[in-house]
């Protein structure tokens, strides 16, 4: 049963610093042309992230 939660902890910890790193090459990944494009989808995922923590935020209370 530990050895479950170990490893589930590591995934969920794998997921995540990988989609930091995929937060990271977008915002610095240069467009050219497209670069309103590249700053709409920056802030659509902050959103995104913002939207989450105020979720968690409410289910706490």
């Amino acid at each position: 049963m530990v050895q479950v939660k170990r490893i589930s902890i590591k995934i969920f910890y794998h997921i995540r610093y990988k989609y930091y790193q995929f937060k990271n090459l977008i915002k610095h990944f240069p467009l050219g042309k497209e670069e309103e494009d590249r700053l709409q989808l920056i802030d659509s995922i902050d959103k995104l992230i913002k939207s989450n923590w105020d979720r968690k935020n409410k289910e706490r209370i």
